[in-house]
């Protein structure tokens, strides 16, 4: 089971977290959830692992099936159950399947304090002036109050020579 720092380093790369309790486990509200965590139940139907125990193939069959995991190997993923040792086996069976980047969290209560415990990621490096208004998305951002005062004066510069424009047409199909 992960440390709680190697949790929060983990929990700061944003991973796919795969939560293998049974439904009836998520449901049950003295334990937390974990935000957009996918349930994938590591037992099969119901049964704990020493009542049957659940192969690599019946698992990667679950996993295809919820379609939870990344293409990319080498996301980073953390796995968790209620008290540690289905994550753990959910871990091993990960790293078997070729993911490289699995930790298993232990608990949901462990994973929601290391998301809650972080310090927030710094904010981003001012990005250079964009005088289209879009940023590295390509999705438009406010303008400043600065870029502001400059739009509306060419604003007021587009339509002062539009209706000028018009003005003068009109004048001159009225003298024809």
């Amino acid at each position: 089971m992960a440390t709680e720092d190697e949790l929060q380093q983990q929990m700061k790369q944003l991973p796919v977290v795969v939560d293998v309790r049974d439904p009836v486990e998520r449901e049950d509200a003295s334990r937390a959830t974990v935000p957009a965590s996918v349930n994938v139940p590591l037992n099969m139907d119901g049964l704990k692992q020493s009542q049957r125990s659940t192969t690599l193939e019946e698992f990667k069959q679950k996993l295809d099936a919820s379609g939870a995991l990344p293409t990319d190997k080498s996301r980073p993923i953390v796995t968790h159950c209620g008290s540690g040792g289905r994550g753990a086996k959910a871990q091993q069976f990960l790293m078997e399947l070729g993911y490289t980047n699995v930790m298993n969290g232990g608990t949901p209560e462990r994973i929601v304090e290391a998301i809650t415990s972080s310090p927030a990621p710094p904010p981003p490096a001012a990005a250079p002036k964009d005088p289209f208004g879009f940023g590295d998305s390509g999705s438009l951002r406010q303008p400043t109050a600065e870029e502001k005062g400059s739009n509306l004066e060419l604003f007021g510069l587009i339509m002062g020579t539009l209706v000028g424009s018009i003005l003068f047409l009109f004048l001159v199909f009225l003298l024809l």
